[in-house]
This record gives structure tokens, C-alpha cells and sequence, in this order.
């Protein structure tokens, strides 16, 4: 694997520090890993937030769970 450098202030640099060191990782292992937590707390907000103007639409709404209802397998959502 390739690697770089990247500038954070030190406050950041310090907490990425200590976490590391009490997971027992290193730096890059858990830049990588809040990379991608923070990658997929976006992809569920963008969710929440289509669901949400989903709902806000009683007719879209009622036919995306009409919709749901003729899968052999739910969403979970309903």
C-alpha cells in the first residue's frame, strides 16, 4: 500500500494519536477506519433524509409501501 502525508492541526493529530494507542493500531489504520465510518454515517443520513421526504409525500409514501408489500421480502422500514 502506498502512503502519503496529509496536514492536520495537531488537536486532530493528538486525538488520532491517543485513540490509536489505546486501540494498539497505528495512525493510518485508524485514519482508514473513521474515513469509512464517516463515509457510511453520510450514506445513512442520505437515506434518512430520502425516507424522510419520501414520507412527507402521503401518496409517494403510501405507494412505496404498497410497493414493499408485493416483495416477497420486506424492507423493514414500513
Amino acid at each position: 500500500m502506498q502512503t502519503t502525508t496529509i496536514r492536520v492541526d495537531t488537536e486532530t493529530r493528538d486525538r488520532l494519536r491517543a485513540i490509536a494507542k489505546h486501540e494498539g493500531q497505528p495512525m493510518a489504520d485508524v485514519t482508514r477506519q473513521a474515513v469509512l465510518a464517516f463515509e457510511r454515517s453520510r450514506r445513512i443520513a442520505r437515506a434518512r433524509a430520502d425516507i424522510e421526504r419520501l414520507r412527507s409525500d402521503p401518496k409517494a409514501w403510501a405507494e412505496y409501501l404498497a410497493e414493499g408489500d408485493a416483495l416477497p421480502v420486506g424492507d423493514g422500514i414500513g
